[in-house]
């Protein structure tokens, strides 16, 4: 049986992502650099989990 990790590793990401953000809301890293990377994590983390079991163009 093959896994599929991508949604794990995007799990990560979004935790990484998330604690970055805070060092922008602490006015450590600029928040227009951290805010775009958080909601694209998000967004690939999501689009990963909901498409997981999906084996392209169904007729």
């Amino acid at each position: 049986m093959r896994r599929n990790y991508f949604p794990l590793l995007f799990v990560l990401l979004v935790i990484l992502a998330f604690f970055f953000n805070l060092l922008g809301f602490m006015n450590m890293v600029p928040i227009y650099i951290t805010l775009p990377l958080l909601l694209a994590s998000i967004y690939c983390m999501l689009s990963s989990i909901a498409y997981q079991n999906t084996k392209g163009y169904r007729r």
